[in-house]
């Protein structure tokens, strides 16, 4: 579970903070009646996101019957969509149509999507045995869904802190603890049951009640309407940041052409500020000294996370190559004796909304509070280089056991030996996602945010193809031969980190 998703935005940070009027005293400590409505539409949608997602690839190789390299290549395409199509939500959400129409309007998307994809799972329906049935059912439905959820993801955590008065931003914390604990037990609960709904009925009840939770929590989202704080559509700072760049982009090219053609180029900017530190600030000629200064902040801070796509790209692989290495293990819990209670391939995945819930307060409290009471206060940056580096041993340790794999009978070796690359994988995950975060808008200014979090979701997005390109375009063969692949393209990123970490000129000592 990303905890992208779920990380607070900081509303009260600055005069233009969005909480608005106070509550009465009685009131200020409890939480606006339009939360539950939010609340509950999360929990759904999430339920609805991961059930699909946990049984997408093995869907796609047994029902489909595609081969293992392009069910892979499919569903970090869909993943690719999926965090691609956020920049869209953003940019009308906040320039357009507002968020709850937005929201509404992609929860329909959604809706059609993931009915679509039930539908299209009935036998018969696209063709009759894996091989021969038709592409057209799954393709129309993946980017509806990918659309949906897509345009989802910017807005709905900002909705919820939109809904909080001035005098109750002392619970913007807790508002967002209860959020993020709500996707996780909406992803914990699907990769659980979808996955049984799969074995006993079959697929289409699998992605069939995904459907219904979502068109319910559409449901709910909607009769909260009237009780909901829906803020004036403002011009997205996405257009804004893309106009300033542009001018600037211009202001660059003519400058060049100046130099070779001989010619003189006169940049008024360039009167005023002979120091010209940034090809930027050729843009306060036509913009707001103050809004560029802005942009060029947060591009700095996304420089840091150039090479997030890498650890994305082995993130994302628990939903497809980790879960082809499940299904060649013995995925009975105690063994081919207790045939009782044998797990589905897909469920290992719940591992990851497990530990999450599991390992946050673990090392908030045993780990990060002990060490600072000794005076030790690993910094955002460095948590993330650890990240990382767990992220190349989970790796690693998917490598040894895909050899082990690979050198015996299928279904022999446990599946309790994929437990240790879960477990350290999802701690790098805690690394990185909070800490980067905490880094990216500790450092950015505060109307920066909707920036900042695009190019989180873009590295996401850009790690998933960066997955498609490995499996389909080098095709490396042997699948621990691929682990190691991955680990060494991290580590080397790694090590670009660590540069990049190194040279960073922070504004605030914190970081």
């Amino acid at each position: 579970m990303k905890t992208n998703e779920k990380f607070k935005n900081n509303y009260n940070e600055n005069e233009d903070s969005p909480l608005i009027q106070d509550e009465s005293p009685d009131q200020a400590d409890k939480f606006p009646t339009s939360f539950r409505y939010i609340l509950l539409n999360e929990i759904g949608e999430r339920f609805s996101y991961y059930g699909n997602k946990s049984i997408l690839s093995i869907y796609l190789n047994s029902y489909m019957g595609y081969s293992k390299n392009t069910s892979t290549s499919i569903v970090h395409t869909f993943n690719f969509l999926a965090y691609a199509f956020p920049l869209l939500g953003a940019y009308l959400g906040d320039g357009v149509l507002g968020k709850f129409k937005t929201i509404l309007y992609f929860s329909i998307i959604y809706v059609v999507g993931s009915t679509f994809l039930s539908v299209t799972s009935i036998d018969g329906i696209t063709g009759g045995e894996p091989g021969h049935r038709s592409p057209w059912g799954i393709a129309i439905a993946l980017v509806l869904i990918a659309m949906g959820t897509g345009g989802i993801k910017p807005l709905i955590s900002t909705f919820a802190g939109d809904q909080l008065k001035k005098n109750q931003s002392h619970l913007l914390e807790k508002l967002f603890q209860i959020f993020y604990w709500c996707i996780n037990l909406g992803s914990l609960l699907a990769t659980i049951f979808v996955p049984l709904l799969k074995r006993y009925v079959g697929y289409w009840l699998a992605f069939g009640i995904p459907a219904v939770f979502l068109t319910i929590s559409t449901i709910i989202f909607v009769a909260g309407s009237g009780s909901y704080v829906k803020r004036p559509v403002t011009e997205s700072i996405l257009l804004t940041a893309a106009k300033v760049i542009g001018f600037a982009i211009k202001e660059k090219l003519k400058r060049l052409k100046a130099k070779i053609t001989g010619t003189v180029f006169y940049n008024s900017f360039d009167a005023i500020n002979n120091d010209d530190k940034s090809w930027l600030d050729s843009a306060k000629v036509e913009y707001d000294t103050d809004v560029v200064d802005s942009i060029k902040c947060a591009l700095n801070v996304l420089t840091v996370f150039i090479p997030l796509p890498f650890f994305w790209a082995l993130y994302d692989q628990t939903g497809s190559r980790w879960t082809y290495q499940a299904e060649s293990l013995d995925l009975c819990v105690f063994g081919k004796k207790v045939t009782w209670l044998c797990l589905e391939a897909e469920q290992i995945q719940a591992l990851n909304p497990l530990f999450i819930m599991m390992f946050i307060p673990i090392v908030e409290y045993v780990i990060y509070k002990p060490l600072k009471s000794f005076g030790i206060n690993f910094k955002p940056l460095i948590k993330m280089a650890i990240g990382m580096w767990l992220a190349v041993a989970s790796f690693i340790i998917s490598m040894f056991l895909q050899i082990a794999i690979d050198k015996n009978p299928p279904g022999t070796i446990s599946i309790w030996l994929q437990l240790p690359q879960y477990l350290i994988l999802t701690i790098g995950e805690i690394l990185i996602s909070i800490p980067g975060l905490e880094f990216a808008y500790s450092e950015a200014p505060p109307s920066m945010k909707a920036i900042i979090m695009s190019g989180w979701l873009l590295a996401v997005s850009l790690g998933n193809i960066f997955v498609v390109f490995i499996v389909s375009a080098v095709n490396l063969g042997k699948q621990w031969v691929e682990f190691l692949v991955f680990a060494a393209v991290m580590s080397l990123f790694i090590f670009v980190f660590m540069i990049i970490a190194y040279r960073f000129k922070s504004s605030k000592p914190s970081i």
